[in-house]
């Protein structure tokens, strides 16, 4: 009657309620989440009966989750998603929580969800209307963003559906007129509370995207004292080059938290094939069973093999929570765990990049204080501490530069991320925890990019700041020159702490764990290798680019993510100057030595960036029969290209190489006669292509292309690319001429002598 995974709960007569599937996946912002764990969390409250979990997709397409519950009462929203929260991560909570008196059923008596209703988003009740311009400007803003008629300037930005993308997308439109950073919406969650912290300023997009040309200009690092410092810890340094490395501590029994993320799962599989240590794992879950089963689910997404079968006579699992007191333990296991854990690492964290400030505060700064808690009981425990080189991020006033070594940490700097700041206060704790006597390192971390063999990426892709602008560039065909990375690899990431944490001549010191051989994102991307129809802009048009695209609607969303991610919604300037050179002392005593990105190894990250394109080429027909390798490449040397009704694209006579292929609206096809007079030979709709008769050489275009009836999108192909494509591709080669000679007979039977 029941099979393994479904979800039930006994009723107090006895019978077995039937609740759901708890194999029932999702997919939401790149996380994959069992709908029926939520539901549990749900009926762990007294009042509530029953609770079904759905995911939904608002207007621009992106999906939430929606909760329906029966109640013995009227429920607290924000209580329950509160509540929700201390057992749930945030991509976990709900967006929308309602309370019904019952749930639609279907003929079978089954509950119906697709009648389920849709979450209300007239949040009339208690509703006060702006009161002046600003007001109403704001307000405009959140309706359209959150697809709400009515709001008033008390609402809640969260409580109607908010979240961080949203606030993304809110502040790209607040900025043409506001100064605004996102993080403001997190601290002014109300019109009312919002309006009153932050200035208008007309035209503010116009006058701060000039001076981001400015801004990008080569400065010169002449001052005096930058100088001095530099020289400074130049000698300073020398000495790390006599440490002897070579001697190792052996750890009986590590505690590792933040073992399901990006780093911690590869660390992990590290520790357990360099060292013979027993792991104790602080991981999430409804029961250690469920905790079980996401730690083998991540494990095999990143290595394709059953890890923690392989060890698990080593893995020891500890539900827990770190933010609370005793880190969440029973007294007897948190006891005998002091007793016997001789090593922590510490990467748990939360690393969004916005959200609410106290959530950052528990999982960075009050985790980390309960953990160095737990170090210093019984057995003296070496603390390892994994941070972020977003410390280093912000400014200093009154300096044009400063520089930012292993040993600064509060050197005044202003750091406008939430995570940033709450990184360097648990940096602070640790530090504090140094000085009573406390081994302890603390190794900060540049941003993670894919394997280096593999070209494998975090589940959660989309929450990763290189692979968002990687992402936007190829998809808007364009990119400044200027545009130089770091490539820190996360298996070097986790290569490099496996190999410090355990020098016994290596403790008590701030280390950076990231790749200085910093390339040039644009030469990486257009060089022959790849394939890749990018073009180079310089910074200044660039900038002039994202300008005049601004409010597109096909493009909005990758250029809000470049500004995002580039920092260019912020207020303040970074002028720190980070210096690894220490850490790139003792790496290189220990044969570490980073690996150059190939473009080739990439190819897995271009093909998910690239997704929303080749699914477009696949609808064509033509391109229906390819594999997904011959689509990505199809869809590597095509650029989107957006037209305005009425628009000419192609004009007879002009010189134009490219072959193009419609996605949405229309375009009429037209010609010249002998007489003078332009006349339609077709119009062509989404699957059609036009411009076939350019790619084979320069020479003028024998047709115009126009625009007609609303705007289009097209993908376009340089002639000599899709040359290359069809000697690569002879099948596809084939159905594309016949389809040129199907058109051009069915052309010659309905031919108009022109003249």
């Amino acid at each position: 009657m029941y099979r393994s995974g479904d979800l039930a709960r006994w009723l107090p007569d006895g019978n077995i309620e039937y609740l759901g599937r708890m194999d029932y996946q999702v997919k939401i912002r790149g996380f994959r989440i069992e709908p029926g764990e939520i539901e549990q969390e749900f009926l762990k409250d007294k009042d509530i009966r029953k609770a079904v979990v759905i995911d939904r997709e608002d207007d621009d397409g992106n999906k939430y989750l929606c909760a329906y519950v029966l109640a013995e009462k009227k429920i607290n929203v924000e209580e329950i998603k509160n509540n929700l929260s201390r057992e749930l991560p945030d991509y976990m909570i709900p967006l929308y929580i309602i309370q019904l008196d019952s749930f639609p059923l279907n003929t079978s008596g089954k509950l119906d969800r697709k009648a389920l209703p849709l979450p209300k988003t007239d949040f009339a009740e208690d509703y006060i209307a702006p009161r002046n311009d600003m007001e109403k400007k704001i307000a405009e803003v959140w309706k359209k963003v959150l697809g709400i008629k009515k709001i008033g300037i008390n609402d809640n930005f969260f409580s109607l559906g908010g979240h961080s993308l949203k606030a993304v997308t809110v502040v790209a439109k607040l900025q043409t007129d506001f100064e605004i950073t996102v993080n403001d919406i997190f601290k002014y969650q109300t019109i009312a509370a919002l309006s009153r912290n932050i200035t208008e300023r007309k035209d503010y997009l116009k006058i701060k995207l000039p001076y981001l040309k400015e801004k990008c200009e080569k400065k010169t690092l002449e001052d005096s004292s930058f100088k001095e410092a530099f020289d400074c810890y130049q000698k300073d340094i020398s000495k790390y080059n006599q440490l002897d490395l070579r001697e190792i501590k052996y750890y009986s029994n590590i505690l590792l938290t933040g073992a399901t993320g990006y780093i911690g799962s590869h660390l992990l599989l590290d520790l357990l094939k360099e060292t013979e240590s027993n792991l104790y794992l602080f991981v999430r879950g409804s029961t250690i069973e469920k905790a079980e089963q996401r730690l083998c689910e991540k494990l095999k997404y990143y290595f394709k093999e059953d890890i923690y079968e392989k060890y698990k006579d080593r893995i020891y699992l500890v539900k827990g929570d770190l933010a609370s007191d005793r880190l969440g333990l029973a007294d007897n296991l948190y006891n005998e765990m002091s007793g016997i854990i001789d090593c922590i690492l510490h990467l748990a964290a939360d690393v969004k990049h916005y959200g609410h400030y106290d959530d950052f505060y528990k999982d960075n700064v009050i985790a980390t204080k309960n953990l160095l808690d737990f170090a210093k009981k019984d057995i003296i425990k070496d603390f390892h501490h994994i941070s972020t080189i977003s410390v280093a991020e912000g400014r200093v006033e009154g300096k044009n530069y400063v520089l930012f070594t292993e040993e600064d940490v509060d050197i005044g700097q202003k750091i406008e991320t939430f995570y940033g700041q709450t990184k360097l206060e648990a940096e602070k704790l640790v530090l504090s925890a140094r000085s009573e006597g406390l081994p302890s390192n603390i190794y900060r971390v540049g941003t993670a990019v894919y394997h280096s063999e593999t070209g494998h990426f975090q589940e959660n892709i989309e929450e990763n700041a290189f692979y968002s602008l990687a992402k936007s560039y190829l998809n808007l065909g364009v990119m400044p020159d200027v545009e130089e990375i770091d490539f820190t690899f996360v298996d070097y990431v986790s290569k490099a702490i496996c190999l410090l944490h355990n020098r016994k001549n290596l403790m008590n010191e701030t280390l950076h764990i990231i790749n200085n051989n910093k390339v040039n994102l644009s030469a990486l991307l257009t060089s022959r290798e790849g394939f890749l129809n990018i073009e180079k802009y310089s910074f200044s048009k660039f900038i002039d680019y994202l300008y005049k695209h601004y409010e597109n609607p096909q493009l909005k969303t990758h250029i809000e993510n470049i500004m995002l991610h580039k920092g260019w919604f912020s207020q303040e300037e970074i002028n720190l100057v980070l210096l690894s050179d220490k850490s790139d002392i003792i790496l290189k005593k220990l044969g570490f030595q980073w690996p150059c990105p190939d473009i080739i190894k990439m190819r897995p990250v271009i093909q998910r960036a690239l997704l929303d394109r080749i699914n477009l080429l696949q609808d064509i027909p033509l391109f229906s029969e390819l594999s997904c390798e011959e689509l990505l490449d199809f869809a590597c040397l095509g650029k989107e290209e957006y037209y305005p009704d009425e628009e000419d694209i192609l004009w007879e006579e002009d010189i134009n190489r490219n072959l193009y292929f419609i996605i949405d609206g229309f375009v009429e096809v037209m010609k010249y006669s002998k007489s003078g007079w332009l006349g339609t030979i077709r119009v062509m709709g989404p699957g059609n292509f036009f411009g076939e008769g350019n790619i084979w050489e320069e020479s003028p275009s024998g047709i115009t292309a126009e625009v007609f009836m609303g705007d289009a999108r097209v993908i376009a192909f340089k002639g000599e690319d899709f040359i290359k494509l069809m000697k690569d591709y002879p099948l596809f080669t084939v159905n594309f001429v016949k389809e040129v000679t199907d058109r051009v007979r069915k052309l010659e039977n309905i031919m108009i002598e022109f003249g």
